[in-house]
């Protein structure tokens, strides 16, 4: 579990924090851990982890390895997030990271558009983006339906912050 959770919180330090800067002489100003911006715990949501145990039929103990799970589908699913979160605002682009000042100033300089409504979470259908898990829980305790529960939860569930 904790590389699936160290792979998540690199993921998302590379969409929203992480960025090499240079001033006007081509100096790198963000050569050091002091000026370089890496998530912190108070950064990041709860996570929720679950297993599904399938045995690899090519070796004896059959073990497989969990590499960069946490890694590989993280980074898409903050850019997902970011791009439905700035749509009803006429925002098309984005780079990374999506620092918060640089999420605010397009916010606050752009226009507010209408945008056609979605299908609800868990619905696929043709061109929807896949939406956040559902064990995704905010800063206030809360389940996604602010009733403080904690939703379903599998066998072998673990849980970190």
């Amino acid at each position: 579990d904790g590389q699936v959770h160290g792979g998540i919180v690199q993921s998302v330090g590379q969409a929203m924090f992480e960025e090499a800067v240079y001033d006007e002489n081509g100096q790198l100003i963000t050569g050091e851990l002091m000026d370089y911006a890496i998530p912190r715990a108070a950064d990041l949501p709860w996570i929720e982890t679950s297993r599904t145990v399938t045995p690899s039929p090519v070796n004896p103990l059959g073990l497989k390895g969990i590499g960069e799970a946490g890694t590989i589908g993280a980074t898409p699913c903050v850019a997902n997030a970011v791009a439905d979160a700035l749509a009803p605002f006429g925002v098309k682009h984005v780079d990374l990271p999506f620092k918060r000042e640089r999420i605010w100033r397009l916010m606050r300089e752009s226009k507010p558009h209408a945008v056609p409504a979605r299908e609800p979470a868990g619905q696929s259908g043709a061109g929807s983006r896949s939406a956040a898990p559902a064990s995704a829980k905010p800063r206030n305790g809360k389940g996604a339906n602010g009733s403080g529960k904690k939703g379903g939860s599998s066998k072998g569930s673990r849980r970190s912050r």
